[in-house]
């Protein structure tokens, strides 16, 4: 007996095309946060705006695949979608950690001129989200010219 053509062809990663668009979203918005004039109240709030849209994009995002990709990946395999739920629960930790930190500044610095957001606050942010296979993809990515 020789297997179908269908059971050797390679499965469509859903993953693939949005996380590699959350990765170049991250690393813009890190890249802006690093190169930013903090003296220059426009670009600060420039700035700021990028990493608040940053963080709902990604509470967001992770709010859609709890509620559709793991619901239907648990209807067919109970138990399939545990490790990424678990990694889904240390994401959203730290967006809240960095938007009560990112607020905090800007209530502080609304007194005197406006609070750059904390490089290292981002940093930390887009390393909790990256894991290592994503941190590899992410060197492949910036490696790998985009075609036209």
């Amino acid at each position: 007996m020789t297997p179908s053509n269908h059971a050797l062809a390679p499965r469509y990663d859903i993953y693939f095309g949005i996380h590699k668009g959350i990765r170049a979203l991250m690393s813009n918005t890190l890249l802006a946060v690093g190169r930013m004039d903090s003296e220059d109240e426009n670009e600060t709030a420039g700035v700021l705006e990028r990493v608040r849209v940053l963080l709902e994009f990604c509470q967001a995002h992770l709010d859609h695949e709890n509620r559709f990709v793991h619901t239907a990946m648990e209807a067919r395999r109970p138990g399939s979608s545990g490790a990424t739920g678990a990694d889904h629960g240390e994401h959203e930790h730290a967006i809240l950690a960095l938007m009560t930190a990112e607020r905090a500044r800007f209530l502080a610095g609304m007194r005197n001129a406006m609070p750059a957001p904390d490089f290292a606050h981002v940093l930390g942010f887009v390393h909790t989200i990256l894991d290592d296979d994503d941190r590899r993809t992410l060197d492949r990515d910036l490696a790998t010219p985009v075609a036209a």
